[in-house]
């Protein structure tokens, strides 16, 4: 446990980072959650773990498939309350901020949230958060092809949302 506490304190905010940037509109306190999930995740597969790559690449990919099985859980939701002829109630945003830069932040996170789930992870796991093609072909478990393919696909939404 003690190393486990060690790892966290090193990859525990980048993790975070991970969450909060794919799955935005759920918010900093399910980024936290989902966070410690992974780590609890990472000490379950420890004996799939192989030392080939990076164990952040590893935790990444971990994180990847967290946050989207909570939107799977969350569309499932939603589908079930319109069978029903429930109303379901809107996600709340946040209203514009004054400052330039929270605005800035805005238009990323909403143009994110209008790519693909796959084009979304590729894009936060390539370019916000550093990793190589190769880093993150192991992290979601695809090949290097697909996430080059999906990173074009990705850069391309976002310019017609720019």
């Amino acid at each position: 446990m003690d190393a486990l506490g060690m790892l966290y304190e090193r990859h525990g905010a980048a993790v975070r980072s991970v969450c909060l940037r794919l799955a935005p509109e759920k918010g900093p306190e399910f980024a936290d959650d989902t966070a410690q999930a992974v780590f609890l995740t990472f000490l379950d597969t420890l004996g799939r773990y192989e030392e080939r790559g990076q164990l952040r690449s590893w935790l990444f990919g971990i994180a990847a498939r967290h946050c989207r099985s909570a939107r799977r859980r969350w569309w499932n939701r939603m589908r079930l309350h319109r069978e029903s002829g429930a109303v379901s109630a809107g996600v709340a945003m946040p209203g514009p901020s004054a400052h330039a830069r929270l605005s800035a932040r805005q238009r990323v996170v909403q143009a994110l949230q209008g790519l693909p789930d796959a084009q979304r992870e590729v894009l936060v796991l390539h370019v916000l958060e550093g990793m190589a093609v190769s880093e993150v072909a192991d992290a979601l478990a695809i090949s290097e092809n697909s996430v080059s393919t999906r990173l074009y696909r990705a850069r391309k939404a976002m310019e017609k949302t720019a």
